[in-house]
């Protein structure tokens, strides 16, 4: 409005000079102030300017010194201050935010005897690192001024918080134990947490073991997470009482700290109270966290210690001694936009401000601070894949070459902070075969009538997993810790699903198969593909991603009909069988096997037992029998020999024209995979096979022979528990 009505303003009438200075990019408002004034004769323009930046076309940091009015010459100043040689640059790699923090205040404190706040200053560029910062610094005896408050969004209790809000979303169905004891490892990784809410580690033998199952962690943590409250009211009294916990009467400054914290959220509660009967808890939960974590604690200033500010709060300031942290691309200069509902196209097309503008006016206040700078110090994150981290920004690289190659400063530092490694032995987990473990492996195996009624039994995919490792095979099939698999999209875990499904209603259970009948299935194969996956997945496809998947389903129905259309005709004798069969063990016991077989048909005089498989499996010959029984590489055929052993005591009079192979559906250009390469599997080796069994089955009902982690690390790549046995590396 001023701008607007800048003829009719009688302002500046009274004065006969008007200053400005430290302008850098002028917006439209300014430009026609200052060209009234300047008409005027009145207008006196300064610039804060250096040759280096300001003399190349190209530098980003001179971009608007080098139109409209500050690219008139007579706006004064622009000096050479970049010629003269610092008295000391150095530049150190920081493996991690926090460590960037520590190695500030420990440069700070080594030199606080030489150092003011009148001449220096600390920049940090991420408002997290005021945090460790200031921790590192306290009880030295050097104060420090910081001018940017504290974000509540950081503070650990803030993050317990979101964990609390993230559980009631989760278990509004109820609570899940797995879930549970996810969220209760995750809140006790924090050292506030764990310092808070003691708990006595598991000692066994000796060792440390890891916290499986609830009971092991807090009771007050456990009745946090696994109370779902009724009502708004019971969920405040729950937090009021969890935020209760953390008093620091020994620590003056984290109280007052923590201080703040309560009366942020206590703040937030009270703004909400009124308006409870309008939402739910989830939304409860949602504007109290969005509330809190805008919220920012002031600090107590000290004038006389050294500033710590944020990055643009050092326009016009000129310090000798300089310490900036983090130099990260992405954080220096951003890599975020501004906030606009207007998009890129329309703020080029209209000249409003872009990321360009916003990088330029990043790199002329960075230049503009050191350009009288004696003492600089800059520290960048080393540290891969994280925020910010990793990569140098790019004006280390530009002040390498146009500052220190050209005019090389009198001490002159390039270092690297190196993690250290310390060799930690991997922890040894082994369970005991209890009473109550043997109990669950006995009302899950044994051979009882109720346990035929309801198919139980070992299958061969709960003997694989033995054989991968032990340890997985108890999280499995005893503990019931499986990772929860249920996911939004057509998933890797439905693909196979949805094949067998349709391959099952293609075929009768038992009869002929003929080439026609093949024929008229060929024209319906993405009917049979959609009631495969509504019977998977519970309703039709409504993705891109799971469209791909419907149309790569569709084409390897194709194959197999195909396959069989070319083979025909043979004689179906069952489609998804299941199978069982009793095994007595040397011990005496006696134990069920079971087995779903996909397809066993009739075809040239041979009883072909079939499985699909849509993953790389791929079979290999044992050199001997017992492999089969130790190395998982041989999964396929312990599950093929299975089958046949189960299929044989159903069609005995086949037992001698027995073959057992898989449709290797990736590769499907050798259409059948052969167990024993296309060989008619004999009495004996099926004999062999069911004394193998035998011994295994013995072993793992063997209440002498716990459970442990298998030697072989290669077996824990892609194993779900790899980070409770410290293998997720591996």
């Amino acid at each position: 409005h001023a701008v607007e009505q800048a003829v009719k303003q009688r302002f500046f009438d009274s004065y006969s000079k008007v200053i400005f200075a430290g302008f850098y990019a002028l917006n439209k408002t300014e430009e026609v102030l200052f060209e009234h004034l300047k008409a005027q004769g009145k207008l006196m323009l300064y610039k804060d300017a250096d040759s280096l930046y300001l003399g190349q076309a190209q530098h980003e940091a001179g971009r608007y010194l080098r139109k409209g009015l500050l690219a008139d010459p007579e706006v004064h100043w622009t000096g050479n201050h970049f010629e003269q040689a610092k008295d000391l640059y150095t530049v150190k790699g920081c493996v991690g935010l926090s460590a960037c923090a520590r190695e500030i205040g420990a440069d700070l404190i080594r030199l606080k005897d030489h150092l003011s706040g009148s001449d220096t200053v600390v920049v940090l560029t991420d408002e997290s690192l005021l945090f460790p910062l200031m921790q590192s610094c306290e009880g030295s005896g050097l104060r420090l001024n910081p001018s940017m408050g504290f974000p509540l969004k950081d503070h650990p209790v803030m993050r317990a918080m979101k964990m609390i809000q993230a559980s009631r979303i989760e278990f509004k169905d109820g609570v899940s134990q797995p879930g549970l004891l996810r969220y209760l490892e995750d809140i006790y990784q924090e050292p506030l947490i764990r310092r808070f809410f003691e708990s006595k580690p598991i000692i066994k033998n000796g060792k440390i073991q890891p916290r499986l199952n609830p009971a092991d962690y807090p009771p007050e943590l456990v009745r946090l997470f696994a109370s779902v409250p009724g009502s708004i009211t019971e969920e405040k009294n729950l937090l009021r009482s969890f935020i209760d916990r953390f008093r620091f009467k020994e620590d003056e400054w984290l109280d007052r700290l923590h201080g703040h914290f309560v009366r942020g959220v206590e703040k937030a509660i009270r703004l909400l109270d009124p308006h409870t009967t309008h939402f739910d808890l989830q939304s409860w939960w949602e504007l109290l966290n969005e509330h809190v974590s805008k919220e920012r604690i002031p600090f107590e200033s000290d004038p006389t210690g050294i500033p710590v500010v944020g990055f643009l709060e050092t326009r016009v300031l000129d310090y000798a001694n300089v310490f900036i942290a983090t130099l990260n691309e992405g954080t220096l200069p951003s890599s975020s936009t501004t906030n606009s509902i207007i998009p890129y196209a329309l703020r080029k097309a209209y000249r409003l401000p872009c990321r360009e503008e916003q990088q330029a006016v990043t790199a002329y206040h960075f230049y503009r601070l050191l350009q009288r700078a004696k003492e600089i110090r800059l520290y960048y994150n080393t540290e891969q894949g994280a925020t910010g981290g990793g990569e140098r920004s790019r004006y280390l690289f530009q002040l390498h070459l146009e500052v220190n190659r050209q005019h090389p400063p009198k001490e002159l530092h390039y270092l690297i902070q190196h993690g250290q490694a310390f060799r930690q032995d991997p922890i040894q987990l082994t369970f005991q075969k209890s009473p109550e473990v043997m109990d669950i492996l006995r009302g899950k195996y044994s051979d009882t009538p109720e346990n035929r009624e309801k198919f139980k039994g070992f299958s061969a995919s709960a003997l694989a997993t033995y054989i991968t490792c032990s340890l997985r095979f108890y999280l499995d099939q005893v503990v019931y810790l499986r990772p929860d698999d249920q996911t939004a999209s057509l998933s890797a875990g439905h693909f196979g699903n949805v094949l067998h499904k349709a391959m099952e209603l293609a075929y009768p259970s038992d009869g002929e198969v003929m080439s026609g009948h093949i024929a008229g299935q060929l024209n319906r194969v993405e009917s049979l593909v959609d009631a495969g996956i509504q019977d998977a997945y519970g309703r039709p496809v409504d993705s891109g991603h799971d469209f791909l998947m419907r149309g790569v389903l569709i084409e390897l129905v194709k194959r197999l009909l195909r396959f069989d259309h070319d083979n025909s005709p043979f004689r179906m004798i069952g489609v998804e069988k299941h199978y069982q069969s009793s095994i007595e063990t040397l011990s005496g016991g006696h134990y069920l096997v079971k087995g779903i077989i996909d397809r066993i048909d009739l075809h040239d005089g041979f009883l072909r037992i079939l499985d699909y498989k849509t993953g790389k499996d791929e079979l290999k010959k044992p050199k001997s029998t017992d492999l089969i029984f130790t190395d998982k590489k041989f999964k396929l055929n312990l599950q093929l020999l299975l089958y046949a052993m189960l299929t044989r005591e159903q069609h005995p009079e086949h037992a001698s024209a027995m073959k057992a192979g898989i449709f290797r559906l990736r590769e499907f250009e050798q259409s059948i995979s052969w167990l024993d390469g296309d060989r008619v599997l004999n009495e004996q080796e099926l004999t062999e096979f069911r004394s193998g069994l035998a011994v295994l089955i013995d072993e793992i009902m063997n209440p002498a022979i716990p459970f442990g982690m298998t030697e072989n690390i290669d077996n824990c790549r892609y194993c779900h528990y790899a980070g409770l046995c410290s293998r997720r590396n591996a």
